[in-house]
């Protein structure tokens, strides 16, 4: 099983030759302002793993299939667009079996997790409404995330 490292960071860069790189290196670069707190991006991670040694992958990189998953889409194009890098500073980094101190050095980042912080906002962004919400205790809204890359997985 791939080890999986997430991380906020900053720093600056030029999106398309950052996209390559990562790209390269195998790690995935994901919007931060679509990121609600480590566990997303680490469950959906962990489904992409999952589906690649059931040979259940849409995608043909681990990276990609994780963008599949943490969006909660069905399409790879919905979920490039949803989900990718908009930012020149700022970057949600899925790392899988690298250290993380070699991906941040060679990209010229800063560890900033402070990014990956859920918020309500982050939370509409993703499409989910306030309604749905505040259909759960106040200690548990974030876990809605959750129920929509569990829910991604289930619709394979």
């Amino acid at each position: 099983m791939a080890e999986v490292t997430v991380i906020g960071a900053t720093g600056s860069f030029e999106i398309e030759d950052f996209k390559m790189k990562l790209q390269e290196m195998g790690v995935l670069g994901i919007d931060p302002e679509m990121v609600c707190g480590k566990d997303h991006l680490i469950s959906a991670a962990n489904c992409a793993v999952r589906a690649f040694s059931s040979n259940r992958n849409v995608c043909s990189t681990l990276a990609m299939e994780t963008m599949l998953y943490a969006s909660g889409e069905h399409q790879i194009l919905k979920a490039a667009d949803k989900m990718g890098i908009k930012s020149n500073n700022a970057v949600a980094l899925v790392i899988f079996d690298m250290k993380m101190e070699e991906v941040l050095s060679k990209l010229n980042l800063k560890q900033d997790d402070s990014l990956l912080e859920p918020s309500e906002e982050k939370m509409m962004r993703f499409g989910i409404d306030e309604s749905e919400m505040h259909s759960v205790p106040e200690n548990k809204k974030y876990d809605l995330i959750l129920e929509h890359v569990a829910f991604a997985a289930l619709k394979k």
